[in-house]
């Protein structure tokens, strides 16, 4: 089990890791996801990225997550809705089962090594239709606000993150044909006391990666630099990286 799905994690998700944005309807739309439509979410965590497209499409959605911890989270949340706790690159579902696969934010928790293989699988369990993925380019991450108050996350990030082509070759190995990417834009950041407050709980993984003393120097200056703004509204773009492919 991965260190950042433990109890603690999984206890505070939902408070600082939401899709509300305007990146899960894109990301329906991606993968032409609809009310008939059934969806299974890959790394879903707590739920979050789920019932937002039950919200936007009232599509049937079925969450896999190797964390025992994360999966208790969703299965309280939303007891009408069906979670798996299982390892992404050993799938226990049917072949052409789904007509859609998603997943946000969490290839870079997946080995290296065994990517190919949760792409591969990805393209059994899929009947006709589209494996979309959210995720960062190493542009994106450089850009991130995180970066600028957290600079050690840089190069952690561009060692965990996939290059966008390389999902590309993934993708294109197992067989999807139509692979294409493009960025959205999420919900800007306010940096505020409430962005604080989720900085403080770690509300990206690496920052529970880079050494403790660096995370407390990047919260002094994100504290400094909120003091120094004195109330005015400081916003920062969140930009994320949409790859599909499509199993005709």
């Amino acid at each position: 089990m991965h260190r950042y799905y433990d109890k603690a994690v999984a206890s505070r998700y939902d408070s600082i890791r939401e899709w509300l944005g305007p990146v899960p309807a894109r990301l329906a739309e991606i993968a032409r996801i609809n009310s008939a439509t059934l969806v299974l979410d890959l790394g879903c965590g707590t739920g979050n990225l789920p019932q937002a497209l039950e919200r936007i499409c009232a599509c049937r959605c079925i969450g896999l997550d190797l964390s025992f911890e994360m999966i208790d989270v969703a299965n309280r949340k939303m007891p009408y809705a069906e979670f798996v706790q299982a390892d992404c690159t050993e799938m226990p579902f049917h072949r052409e089962c789904f007509s859609a696969v998603v997943g946000a934010l969490f290839v870079h928790h997946v080995p290296k090594e065994l990517r190919q293989l949760l792409i591969n699988e990805s393209h059994l369990v899929l009947s006709t239709g589209y494996l979309a993925i959210v995720t960062r380019s190493h542009t994106q991450i450089e850009a991130c606000c995180y970066s600028k108050f957290f600079p050690e996350i840089i190069a952690v990030d561009k060692v965990r993150f996939p290059q966008i082509q390389e999902i590309y070759q993934y993708m294109q190995n197992a067989g999807f044909i139509n692979i294409h990417s493009e960025t959205v834009l999420d919900v800007p950041i306010q940096i505020d006391s409430k962005f604080l407050s989720k900085v403080r709980n770690k509300s990206i993984s690496t920052l529970d990666i880079i050494s403790e003393a660096s995370f407390k120097k990047g919260v002094a200056r994100l504290r400094d630099f909120i003091d120094d703004a004195k109330g005015a509204d400081v916003v920062h773009d969140m930009a994320y990286t949409i790859v599909s492919g499509e199993k005709a």
